[in-house]
């Protein structure tokens, strides 16, 4: 059962469950913390906890409550992403269960596939992170359902939950429309929300809800992780660690996206610029195309980041045990020998400025790596000093 892959947290989840043995779980919550740590699956296991009826540990998983949402058919327990309208024209059908069928609240059958998909993957792997090609966000007409469905007494007399993840890729004024019913949400009820990116969030939400923020895996927990999956093997599993911030969503995504091969041709960008500047003509035209088709959700610049601080630290004095491409440690010692700490502090400048300008579409994507290759360049040509 869904609840079993869920594991970790210890005191995050011993004070949530204080709050429901308290009796004091009712109201608005907020979850934290970075991409692919576990938000989606502990809000999904709080909802759980507090719908259970059992008497004893909660989630038991084998009441009707629990039973009913680990098929995501519990008709008290909804749950609520942000998701791409394709086919926009095509106003077919609901998408969530708590939609009105005679509200506006209707999209494309292609929609709701890609929600359904959204869905069945949480429901294999409650900590993975599920992208969707277009892009997606929570539109208004379903806030104003969802708003609806809190209002109404709980089908199966007893409490509800509603699960919004990604709060703040809601449409622009969705947060009014909520910010009554998450100051006072009805009575046996808990709104609960996650976000990675807090900051962006109007503060009247935040200092109505019950803040909680999720902390990362350690190696141990991240290899349980990974061997549930059986993914265990597939990568070094400290580079891992430190490459997805003890992160298991993130940790899966590398090992799927076959991360570390583009981070090993990164690498071998470096390691050719370092030891001989004059093929940088070869370098360009060999690695030019491959760096600017890359379709990973971990892109080059990141890839580049992590290096250029990785030999920052070693330039510091630091250890192996202290970067994140740990797992090459050869290269990066060569590379860090060949650069100064000026002139690596330069280049992780220039990386922000072409990563803002990508982000802001100011530059083509063929452009931006051909001028992150040049100033590499530059940056290994300079004598290196201590």
């Amino acid at each position: 059962m869904i609840f079993d892959k869920i594991f970790g947290q210890e005191q995050l989840t011993e004070r949530l469950l204080a709050l429901i043995d308290g009796g004091r779980a009712d109201g608005s919550y907020l979850l934290t913390g970075t991409k692919g740590i576990g938000k989606w699956a502990y809000a999904f296991w709080y909802a759980a906890a507090y719908c259970c009826q059992s008497d004893a540990e909660v989630p038991c998983g084998e009441c009707k409550s629990c039973r009913a949402i680990a098929n995501f058919q519990h008709p008290d327990i909804q749950l609520l992403f942000p998701f791409p309208n394709l086919e926009a024209s095509k106003k077919q059908v609901t998408v969530f269960q708590f939609s009105d069928p005679n509200s506006g609240a209707k999209f494309s059958k292609a929609t709701a596939e890609e929600v359904n998909r959204f869905l069945e993957e949480k429901k294999a792997d409650p900590f993975r992170i599920v992208n969707f090609e277009a892009k997606s966000n929570i539109p208004a007409e379903v806030v104003r359902d969802l708003r609806k469905f809190l209002s109404l007494r709980p089908m199966w007399g007893g409490h509800k939950a509603v699960i919004i993840s990604d709060i703040e890729r809601m449409a622009p004024r969705c947060a009014d429309l909520l910010l009554k019913t998450i100051e006072e949400p009805p009575k046996n009820t808990v709104i609960i929300m996650t976000s990675m990116i807090p900051e962006k969030l109007p503060a009247t939400i935040i200092s109505r809800c019950k803040v909680f923020t999720l902390k990362a895996f350690d190696d141990t927990l991240l290899k349980k992780y990974l061997t549930s999956l059986k993914l265990e093997s597939k990568s070094n599993i400290h580079f891992l660690s430190r490459a997805s911030g003890y992160s298991p969503g993130m940790a899966r995504l590398i090992i799927e996206e076959n991360v570390v091969e583009n981070r090993d041709m990164a690498l071998g960008v470096i390691k050719s610029i370092a030891g001989d500047g004059r093929i940088f003509s070869k370098i360009l035209n060999e690695y030019d195309q491959e760096l600017v088709v890359s379709n990973s959700s971990v892109d080059m610049i990141t890839l580049f980041q992590w290096i250029l601080r990785d030999l920052a630290v070693l330039k510091n004095g630091g250890q192996v045990d202290d970067i994140i491409n740990c797992d090459r440690p050869e290269i990066l010692s060569s590379s860090a020998s060949r650069i100064s700490k000026e002139n690596i502090y330069r280049l992780i400048e220039d990386l922000n400025d072409i990563r803002t300008a990508v982000g802001l579409s100011n530059v083509m994507p063929s452009t931006a790596v051909r001028h992150l290759l040049s100033k590499l360049k530059e940056g290994f040509s300079a004598k290196a000093s201590a």
